[in-house]
């Protein structure tokens, strides 16, 4: 199980009919498939902290709600993604930095 924490987008509504700007904090623990005891993958949000402003706020909606478990999921998604560039980018980087040791050494 790993936790992860994210800012979620949100838009409330405010009195008279106004709408505020802010999001939300996401602290949710991920649980890998484990086949082996037929449980799959899994999201659990264990809190969400309201933020208007500088000003945080407690969350009174639903921890279960499908769009805050989507929005984990593609926060989970978005990190592969990121991570995967950022390892492609290390490698890349890495052969250019060989490639250059083995020209020098070649033009000697």
């Amino acid at each position: 199980m790993t936790a992860h924490t994210f800012d979620y987008p949100a838009d409330f509504d405010g009195p008279a009919g106004c709408l505020a700007e802010g999001h939300l904090v996401i602290e949710f623990d991920h649980s890998k498939a484990d086949p082996s005891v037929g449980a799959a993958a899994s999201i659990t949000i264990n809190s969400i902290v309201v933020v208007i402003g500088a000003y945080p706020g407690t969350f009174d909606g639903d921890y279960g709600d499908a769009d805050l478990i989507a929005a984990c999921w593609r926060h989970l998604a978005d990190e592969k993604e990121r991570i995967e560039c950022e390892r492609a980018d290390w490698m890349r980087e890495e052969a250019e930095d060989i490639q250059a040791l083995m020209d020098r050494d070649m033009g000697d």
